[in-house]
């Protein structure tokens, strides 16, 4: 499909000028404001009926599982556009997970009372550089399946994050340095990365700080060509530019000095109950399965383009076959680096 764009480009540009080829956008630009305005002006006196006989109601599957937790997978059906957005649960469908083609386990359905959705739950944590596969089985939507794997290991080595002299007097933000060396393997791979705080909450009983969020860091670097900003602040990115070789990644990570971030507390936080933990910086590199990055970096341009309204639609890439979602695979690195 690519292709085919490029080509009416490169057409449009050797048979017409390029002030031709832009008067034409600007023609569609046009063309699509004036539509806009005749659905605001309309739309008070013209009620429209979008329902179509052509949907169907499919198994979604989401499961990202890795070398660190027990596989589970969330399993809903899809609603039609012109239904009220209501994410309905099956609870009530069989699970099966198999690993290497081999039946490993049939899934069972938890739900906690902190949970606003509930999870088929296996006691195993999937291993590396094994091929893992799912069936979700509902008496009304029939199957659907999958297939994903964990990546091998890699390493992450010669950590460094040294509190920068930016923003001293800053009394908002503080921002680190932060330096580590990713062994990238031979094999094209697709990485994930993320830097975050701690946020600490003083238990009121006994008066010691207890682990409550994170709080995830915004970066810079230049070391990672063609990235692309990513949930909690990440970073997505393959290896072309380094492919097999020992690869340091540097840059910058700043963060707010109060808790700050997608938790639940008053803001402002209360300084004798909530506080960061600056002394401590966690760091995380996933190795992302291709499928999974796939997911990942379609959902990217999603969030990327979410607020402009002239932007095409951004499909999200699915590996489930007979329905629609992702269960993908992944490894994950975790270091915790000293500040200085």
């Amino acid at each position: 499909m690519k292709n085919k764009i490029f080509d009416k480009m490169k057409a449009g540009s050797e048979n017409g000028s390029l002030q031709d080829n832009l008067r034409m956008k600007l023609r569609a630009v046009v063309m699509l404001m004036a539509l806009t305005v005749s659905f605001v002006f309309t739309s008070c006196e013209t009620d429209l009926d979008i329902k179509t006989d052509d949907y169907i109601d499919k198994i979604v599957i989401n499961s990202i599982f890795n070398n660190r937790d027990t596989l589970a997978v969330e399993v809903t059906r899809t609603f039609a556009p012109y239904e009220t957005i209501n994410v309905e649960e099956l609870e009530n469908a069989q699970v099966l997970v198999f690993r290497e083609g081999q039946f490993v386990e049939d899934l069972v359905y938890v739900k906690r009372e902190q949970d606003s959705l509930g999870r088929f739950v296996a006691s195993f944590i999937p291993e590396p550089e094994k091929s893992y596969s799912i069936e979700v089985t509902d008496t009304k939507l029939g199957q659907a399946s999958s297939v994903s794997f964990v990546p091998g290991m890699f390493e992450v080595t010669d950590l460094s994050a040294v509190k920068a002299e930016w923003g001293e007097d800053n009394i908002t933000s503080m921002r680190f340095n932060f330096k580590f060396t990713l062994h990238d393997l031979e094999a094209s791979d697709q990485y994930y990365l993320t830097i975050a705080f701690p946020v600490l909450e003083k238990d009121e009983d006994t008066g010691e700080w207890e682990f409550f969020a994170y709080q995830y860091c915004e970066m810079l670097t230049g070391d990672l060509p063609l990235h692309q900003l990513y949930l909690r602040n990440g970073l997505l990115f393959k290896d072309d530019a380094f492919n097999g070789t020992a690869h340091v990644v540097s840059g910058s990570a700043t963060t707010y000095r109060k808790p700050f971030g997608d938790f639940d507390i008053d803001y402002p936080p209360d300084p004798d109950k909530y506080k960061v933990d600056s002394l401590h910086m966690h760091i995380w590199v996933h190795r992302l399965s291709p499928e999974l990055y796939r997911f990942c970096s379609s959902y990217a341009t999603v969030l990327k383009n979410e607020n402009n309204i002239y932007s095409e639609p951004s499909p999200v890439y699915s590996n489930v076959e007979n329905g629609t979602g992702i269960f993908g695979g992944e490894y994950v690195v975790e270091k915790i680096v000293d500040t200085k």
